[in-house]
């Protein structure tokens, strides 16, 4: 299933839409972001030609991912990025556990995160970010990118071609106060 949620233009609705493998076919132009939320069935590349589409006419795509040892689909996530053709990855690893604020120092400056002063988190995954890729925010440390927007390229994939998953991520030796049933680690 793919956890799927629509913004709407002008009322700011919310649309939840639990879909399936190949069914988001097309994205209405009342719509302005998608929202993919944990999914956990790999995207076809009919499907990332919509989502691809999507953008090139305006639209924002968020992937909403988590940490390996609470979402066990790193892979589809990587996998999911380079078929958007961006280069970023998540690596899978766990930081700043147990809802930690994250300073101003920690923050880059973007229109996402204008206004903001700090970000509590419960526990993040990192992201290698591509060349052209930008940073929202980084650990409590300043050194490990938590959140951040992937350069894509819009151009559409070849129908029928599955593409070889472009990372497969080990996931990281969990130490054991990291509990995988809680958003928190713990």
């Amino acid at each position: 299933m793919h956890g799927h949620f629509q913004a709407l233009a002008h009322g700011s609705s919310i649309e939840e839409l639990n879909s399936t493998q190949g069914s988001i076919t097309a994205i209405g132009p009342e719509v302005k972001v998608n929202f993919l939320w944990n999914p956990r069935e790999t995207f076809t590349n009919a499907e990332v030609n919509v989502l691809k589409g999507f953008a090139a006419e305006g639209g924002r795509v968020v992937f909403i991912g988590e940490w390996q040892g609470y979402y066990d689909a790193i892979t589809l996530e990587n996998d999911f990025l380079g078929k958007m053709g961006a280069v970023m990855t998540n690596t899978g690893q766990a930081v700043d556990c147990g809802y930690n604020t994250l300073p101003s120092a920690s923050l880059r400056p973007h229109q996402i995160t204008q206004g903001m002063t700090d970000v509590t988190i419960a526990c993040s995954s990192v992201l290698v970010p591509g060349p052209n890729d930008y940073p929202f925010y980084y650990d409590s440390t300043n050194t490990k990118v938590l959140s951040a927007v992937a350069t894509i390229d819009v151009t559409p994939l070849p129908l029928g071609l599955v593409q070889p998953t472009q990372l497969q991520v080990n996931p990281q030796s969990i130490y054991p106060l990291l509990n995988p049933g809680s958003s928190t680690g713990h």
